[in-house]
């Protein structure tokens, strides 16, 4: 079995069951049954493809038209940051309160305010380590601090904590910040290239 986005076709459930770990050849394989069963249009290039049998060249082939399908379906914004390191794309996206906090937009014993009207008054305070504390409860990410104050299945938490309750400045205000000035003065050390 061989797992790269070549090897991939779209089939039901009870389909796949049925083909998954058989041949590809013969009187029950994988082309004779996805050939009867099967009008999907990405499936059927997978047949055409795939007349006298696969072969991992055949498969590399696939798998380098597929990423160039995505790409062009959904290609990276123009003004991506990214990085590159041991030959892979990695997204600058997740940012934690500890990246805002060794970058210096906040400081550790600083009180963040819930935005809420029910939860006004309501604080937790930065740890050295980004971690947020409620009284001595400690909690991992900003979600998770909302979530213990207002009870609810899920909270947005950079939006529903406050940095200044007079300006209105948000969690994901502090973070846009953070983003816009890696976007300006990129780091990029001897193992990453930025891209």
């Amino acid at each position: 079995e061989v797992h790269t986005l070549g090897n991939l076709t779209l089939v039901t459930q009870s389909l796949n069951s049925k083909v998954s770990n058989g041949p590809w050849s013969g009187p029950f394989g994988k082309y004779e049954v996805l050939g009867n069963h099967t009008s999907i249009f990405l499936t059927r290039e997978v047949l055409e493809s795939g007349i006298n049998g696969w072969t991992d060249s055949l498969l590399e082939e696939r798998t380098r038209k597929l990423i160039e399908d995505l790409l062009d379906i959904w290609p990276v914004p123009a003004d991506h940051l990214g990085i590159i390191a041991n030959g892979i794309n990695h997204a600058i996206y997740r940012v934690t309160v500890a990246d805002l906090v060794l970058a210096g937009l906040l400081k550790p014993g600083q009180l963040l305010y819930a935005r809420v009207q029910a939860h006004l008054g309501r604080t937790c305070e930065i740890s050295e380590d980004g971690r947020l504390f409620i009284g001595d409860s400690r909690y991992e990410t900003l979600s998770a601090a909302a979530k213990a104050i207002t009870g609810a299945q899920s909270e947005p938490g950079w939006w529903f904590w406050l940095v200044d309750r007079i300006s209105d400045q948000s969690m994901s205000d502090v973070r846009q910040s953070y983003l816009e000035a890696l976007h300006e003065n990129p780091v990029v050390d001897e193992d990453l290239e930025e891209f």
